[in-house]
Order: C-alpha cells, then sequence, then structure tokens
C-alpha cells in the first residue's frame, strides 16, 4: 500500500510541474516573438523579379516531356501475349 501512494504522489508532482513548463514555455516563445518581430518588420520590401524569356525552361521542359513519352510507348519485346 506504500508504494501506491508514492506513486501517486509522483503523478501529482509530474502534472504539476507540466503545467508550470508549458506556462514558462509559452513565456519564452512570447518574448522570442516579441524580440525578433521588430528587426523582421524593419526590413524593405523587394518587388518581384521582372520577368524574361524562358525559353531555355521551356525547351527543358519540352526535352523531357519527350525523352518520358518515348519510353512510355517504347516496345517492350517481351509480350507473352500470342
Amino acid at each position: 500500500m506504500h508504494t501506491h501512494d508514492t506513486q501517486d504522489a509522483k503523478k501529482k508532482r509530474f502534472t504539476a510541474r507540466g503545467r508550470g513548463l508549458s506556462g514558462s514555455a509559452a513565456a519564452v516563445a512570447m518574448l522570442t516573438c516579441l524580440q525578433w518581430a521588430s528587426p523582421l518588420l524593419a526590413q524593405e520590401s523587394v518587388g518581384p523579379p521582372q520577368p524574361s524569356k524562358p525559353v531555355f525552361q521551356w525547351l527543358f521542359a519540352l526535352g523531357i516531356t519527350i525523352v518520358c513519352i518515348a519510353v512510355a510507348f517504347k516496345n517492350p519485346r517481351r509480350s507473352h501475349l500470342g
């Protein structure tokens, strides 16, 4: 019976300590957010990059598409249907 009482006491201590840690963790998180908010808000905004002619990207995508379609429709020469 004595071990049962000590286990209950350990549970109570653990849950009380757990509540204290979560409160302090929330306080630390809030202080960290407040500390980093001013440098983040002080940055200058940068506009989107100017569009250029994406010829290379389109040719590369077209090449990959052609290779994928060629491999997909290639005759496997191993069909056992006949």
